[in-house]
């Protein structure tokens, strides 16, 4: 994927994406959103997809 060069670029980026993983996450069953068998950010950890999506909410929120 390009470098978005715009805010224009980056929010369609960003709307792309963010619709392209919520329809992948629509896919999983709830009893496997506990499961920790995504590589984690530190090394040798592991993670599941709650703990994904709450990096993710963390992540894109702005402090103020």
């Amino acid at each position: 994927m390009a470098v978005p060069v715009n805010k224009e670029e980056l929010q369609k980026a960003i709307e792309t994406n963010y619709n392209k993983l919520k329809k992948e996450l629509s896919t999983i069953p709830v009893e496997l959103t506990t499961v920790t068998d995504l590589e984690g950010h530190a090394k040798d950890t592991t993670m599941s997809i709650n703990n994904l999506i709450s990096y993710l909410i963390g992540w894109g929120r702005i402090s103020t």
